[in-house]
């Protein structure tokens, strides 16, 4: 893949990036870096809809008023460090009661599918998942149910999910 990548550099006239870190990093790398570009990631204000209220939200998710919701939003991939957040959440629950993590977006990799099953039979209500595609007119429930968006990636550059996470 490195390997494949290195030639592309090359190859390809321009090639755009979404930070002067990520520049640094080819250049590490061994990449060509000749004719890169910095075009910063958009966001996402006014892109969805964004017309419900908390309480409305909550009761699609059937979440009492009373707990405190963390979203997990976008493709679940290792280098999210989805297993890392898992293991957090699970500690917090010893001490909190009222807590409650929802997980949204698909889920390619069939060994961190299992690792959210294995999470979902053990932390029962605490944990809702939505392992799927979320679909465009529906991605404000997710953020206007919760009191705070969480991610634990491992690596980044750029996410568009946090960037969207910001945006609403």
């Amino acid at each position: 893949d490195l390997y494949v990548r290195k030639i592309l550099s090359k190859l390809c006239n321009a090639k755009i990036v979404h930070s002067k870190d990520t520049i640094k990093r080819m250049q590490k790398l061994g990449f060509d870096i000749r004719n890169t570009y910095v075009i910063p990631h958009g966001n996402y204000i006014n892109s969805y809809k964004n017309n419900i209220t908390k309480n409305v939200a909550t009761k699609i998710f059937k979440f009492n008023k009373k707990d405190f919701i963390f979203l997990f939003f976008g493709v679940i991939d290792k280098y999210k460090g989805i297993d890392t957040l898992l293991k957090a959440f699970k500690q917090l629950t010893k001490s909190r009661k009222n807590v409650r993590l929802l997980i949204a977006g698909k889920c390619p990799n069939k060994d961190l599918n299992l690792l959210l099953d294995k999470y979902k039979e053990e932390l029962e209500s605490k944990l809702k998942l939505n392992i799927h595609f979320i679909e465009e007119n529906k991605v404000q429930y997710y953020f206007n149910c919760v009191d705070i968006v969480v991610y634990s990636f491992k690596k980044i550059t750029t996410s568009g999910s946090v960037i969207l996470a910001l945006s609403f």
